[in-house]
């Protein structure tokens, strides 16, 4: 059994893409828990949009390189585009 630790991000469509992705992670991983969500101001980005951060922790007998598929088809999910990265637009970064 793993014990896992992540943090969830987002500044664009920032409260839609965090409650899909707590959603899609009590699916995968029962036993997580959420810290109370922060808004923050972005560090090395040009753009002033503010973030909303969450950690979580889990427990996960999967491998780890399964969990991090888990991890990115939930970003995906949510709309993480590569053009996105031009205009730092952060749908979700687990």
């Amino acid at each position: 059994m793993h014990k896992c630790i992540i943090c969830i991000g987002s500044n664009y469509n920032r409260k839609e893409n965090l409650l899909l992705a707590r959603r899609r992670l009590v699916d995968l991983f029962p036993t997580i828990r959420f810290t109370s969500e922060q808004e923050t101001r972005p560090l090395f980005f040009r753009s002033p949009a503010l973030f909303s951060n969450q950690v979580a922790m889990f427990f996960s007998e999967a491998e780890e390189e399964r969990v991090r598929k888990e991890l990115k088809a939930i970003e995906q999910s949510a709309g993480r585009r590569p053009e996105d990265k031009k205009e730092e637009k952060i749908s979700l970064d687990i």
